[in-house]
């Protein structure tokens, strides 16, 4: 007799005791999506594999953008090399522009954020963070026992800007930092690094790839984050556990290796993202990138007993989305006021200011099915558009943060509470199936 899974289990019960209003459009969603990509979306017969490959025509009325290479954030996408595996999640965060945009002053140390305005300190303790998205190369759950920068000769308050790509164990993480790079340099050999030549710099390697070492003197280099250090001669760090996942990184930067950069749909959403309609948004100060559309999962609602979570979701399936190539989540700082503004890159065809009006609406009413949050308790609709940036359409949402960081009782929401979470139901693509 073949093994039940629990899982399997836990399914019937729900369609058995519930009738699983939520569970079938949930699995209406996955299968339409399944559809979308094997055909293309709703009303168009381009092939799949050929995706975001021509400009779409477009509404007459959508703005036309292109992306900014230069731009210091999108910049660091030439270093992620184009492969599936980093794909699904990326983070860029500009830690100098947050606190030009805020007016909060650079520190050190711990010790200087002690000496900031209360205001100011309760806004690097719980704003940055979470707008920034710091990696874990930084070790900040370490920050208070001990100082990176001692052992490596930089640390989270040396880093102007940073990228995180990928999932362990071959995360890639880019630093841009302000720190002396001959510092840099002499404490990774005192430290016990050896290193090599390296196009544009040198390659700092401990140990072997992967391997970890629980005895390290330091705590955030144990568990072989920071094995392989590519110090770049412009003042750039490359760090990943193995030295592939460096070099390639580096290749990728050169042009010797394809990029994300180089696709169309990362293009796009970059030129979305500092075009002209958000430029009155503030700074850009942090962006979460997550490559794949998001798939309602059946389980997410198996306890779900709100009758008003079951009846939103019922609306997403009978007002879908298109199926979306890629979500960017961004967050754009001027001194107190954020603004939060989430990027759907679609396929050649899709009409972007109708999709942009559908997830507006959404975002507006959206009950966590998770937390039970109601978000406008946190936030307040600002505007929805259309565009066509670097030949595909995208559709635009901003939101504002309803009340002033200092009147928070904690840290201010952000996306990250939401992506963290994959508390994405409003972004649930499909349409619905026949009944």
């Amino acid at each position: 007799m073949r093994p039940i899974h629990l899982s399997t289990l836990l399914l019937a019960l729900t369609v058995l005791v519930s009738g699983c209003v939520a569970v079938q459009a949930a699995l209406q969603l996955q299968q339409l999506a399944q559809q979308q990509v094997e055909h293309g979306p709703v009303g168009s017969s381009q092939p799949a594999e050929q995706l975001g490959t021509t400009a779409s025509p477009g509404p007459q009325a959508l703005g036309t953008v292109s992306h900014d290479e230069a731009h210091p954030l999108f910049s660091m996408l030439r270093f992620v090399p184009a492969d599936p595996l980093y794909r699904p999640y990326l983070t860029l965060g500009d830690v100098s522009a947050w606190h030009t945009a805020t007016g909060v002053p650079r520190v050190e140390s711990l010790a200087d954020v002690e000496q900031l305005e209360p205001a100011q300190r309760n806004g690097w303790r719980f704003a940055l963070f979470k707008q920034t998205h710091p990696p874990q190369t930084l070790g900040l759950e370490y920050l208070a026992v001990e100082e990176m920068r001692d052992f490596y000769g930089f640390g989270f308050f040396d880093a102007d800007r940073y990228l995180e790509a990928g999932a362990p164990p071959d995360t890639i993480s880019v630093l841009q930092v302000h720190a002396n790079l001959e510092t840099i340099k002499s404490r990774l050999t005192r430290f016990g690094y050896t290193w090599d030549d390296a196009p544009g710099g040198r390659l700092y390697s401990i140990r072997d790839d992967y391997e970890t070492d629980l005895r390290s003197p330091t705590l955030v280099g144990r568990l072989a984050g920071l094995n392989r250090i590519a110090v770049l001669d412009d003042g750039l760090l490359v760090i990943g556990r193995a030295a592939e996942v460096v070099t390639n990184a580096v290749a990728a930067r050169q042009g010797k290796l394809p990029s994300l950069a180089d696709e169309s749909v990362y293009q796009s959403a970059a030129a979305a993202l500092t075009g002209p309609t958000v430029s009155d948004l503030g700074a850009l100060v942090g962006v979460i990138l997550v490559g794949e559309p998001f798939l309602a999962d059946p389980f997410m609602l198996l306890d779900q007993s709100d009758e008003a979570a079951q009846e939103q979701f019922e609306r997403y399936v009978e007002n879908p989305l298109p199926l979306y190539l890629l979500a960017a989540f961004a967050t754009y700082r001027a001194g107190e006021t954020i603004h939060l503004t989430l990027a759907l890159v679609f396929p050649s065809g899709v009409d972007a200011e109708e999709a942009a009006a559908t997830l507006a609406a959404r975002l507006q009413d959206y009950s966590s099915p998770i937390s039970g949050r109601v978000l406008d308790e946190y936030w307040q609709y600002q505007s929805a558009t259309g565009v066509e940036a670097g030949g595909l359409p995208v559709a635009l949402v901003t939101m504002r943060l309803n009340q002033p960081e200092e009147d928070l009782p904690g840290a201010p929401f952000a996306w990250v509470d939401l992506v963290s979470r994959r508390d994405l139901l409003f972004l649930a693509p499909g349409t619905p199936l026949v009944r």
